[in-house]
């Protein structure tokens, strides 16, 4: 004996509309797997305002943190340069008449003069690259 099944919708019952349909059919009919979706979804976004709204060092609100000297006293350091090229053998003579500044006893406190281990000096690079020796 022969029976013959007729399907109720017309068309392939293959192909990937279909599959589609049916994973997301069986996704929402079991309620612990939406439910699980859900709260991963919330976790998430919690985890990223809690990271953006914490606070934390420098750069997050806070006053940033000033340096300290070897007296435990603020440091504010300043300083500039100067390039000139020498080319092959030769010598360099600085003579350091005198050391003006301020001497940074806090972030709003800044009054004039040269904490006592201040100090000039001389960088020499093989060229002007960012790395050289």
């Amino acid at each position: 004996m022969t029976s013959t099944i007729t399907l109720d919708r017309p068309g392939p019952t293959t192909g990937f509309r279909h599959v589609l349909r049916a994973e997301w059919t069986k996704f929402r009919t079991v309620r612990g797997w939406v439910l699980g979706t859900a709260a991963a979804a919330l976790a998430m976004v919690v985890v990223g305002l809690l990271g953006t709204a914490g606070g934390g060092g420098a750069g997050h609100g806070a006053a940033p943190s000033v340096p300290k000297g070897p007296g435990g006293e603020a440091v504010n350091d300043s300083f500039f340069f100067v390039h000139r090229e020498l080319e092959g053998d030769g010598s360099i003579t600085v003579p350091v008449s005198s050391l003006t500044g301020v001497t940074a006893s806090g972030p709003q406190e800044s009054p004039a003069g040269v904490a006592p281990w201040a100090k000039a000096g001389l960088i020499v690079k093989a060229n002007l690259t960012q790395g050289s020796a």
